[in-house]
């Protein structure tokens, strides 16, 4: 078979409001594991590791915002918002906006062995930032100068 019918190209998804539905969002994500995909999650991981932040919480984020690569029909305050990566992790660390989240975890959900993947990487990524603080609380020894 000819590689390049094996390509995997960005897939479109759908978030679905809790209470509208469909409100005509789409983004697109690219496919979990690739290297562009490692590539964005390890900076966000890092950045939240240093980060007086809530791990569990924010690795949904990071996750949402390692898979966007781009969006169409998202309007705020009546224009159509340009997608960046700036502008996404706006949307999606916006507390309101947290129903748009799921749609992403469900596509995961999907890609074979990706959320054991995620799992190991929340607690990797717990690990790290314990060791980071005990590093920062620990007390000099005495006998270093």
């Amino acid at each position: 078979m000819d590689l390049s019918q094996l390509a995997t190209p960005d897939e479109w998804i759908t978030p679905e409001h809790p209470e509208h539905g469909d409100v005509g969002i789409k983004f697109r994500v690219r496919q979990p594991g690739t290297p562009a995909h490692s590539a964005a999650k390890t900076a966000s991981m890092r950045e939240m590791i240093e980060s007086k932040s809530t791990p569990t919480v924010d690795l949904a984020v990071t996750e949402c915002e390692a898979l966007i690569t781009g969006w169409s029909g998202v309007v705020l305050d009546g224009n159509e918002l340009e997608f960046s990566a700036e502008s996404a992790a706006e949307v999606l660390r916006n507390p309101g906006m947290t129903w748009m989240q799921p749609c992403f975890f469900e596509y995961l959900s999907k890609k074979k062995h990706y959320m054991k993947r995620l799992s190991e990487d929340l607690q990797r990524m717990r690990d790290a930032k314990d060791t980071l603080q005990q590093s920062q609380t620990a007390e000099p020894d005495p006998d270093e100068k």
